[in-house]
């Protein structure tokens, strides 16, 4: 989870550091809705946002889903090595 509103670094920098160090992590972004872009946030492969202010339940479905197509991700992933070997 990454809070856009906070500094340093450059909102959307921290974005793209992350996809360059762990270019399969889920980022869930957490923004004012009126200073961010959801395109330009999708463009740095953010999965999600929430937009301030939220819910404590919101957070939790959030997670659970972006930790659920992150396991999706790597069976296929396996599968995938599975299949080439």
């Amino acid at each position: 989870m990454v809070d856009l509103d906070a500094k340093p670094p450059n909102d959307y920098d921290i974005l793209g550091e992350i996809k360059l160090s762990n270019s399969g992590a889920e980022i869930v972004a957490i923004a004012s809705r009126s200073r961010h872009d959801a395109n330009r946030m999708n463009n740095y492969g953010v999965y999600d946002c929430l937009y301030k202010p939220f819910r404590q339940n919101e957070v939790i479905d959030l997670v659970k889903k972006a930790l659920e197509k992150k396991k999706l991700a790597d069976k296929v992933r396996n599968l995938e090595q599975i299949i080439d070997n």
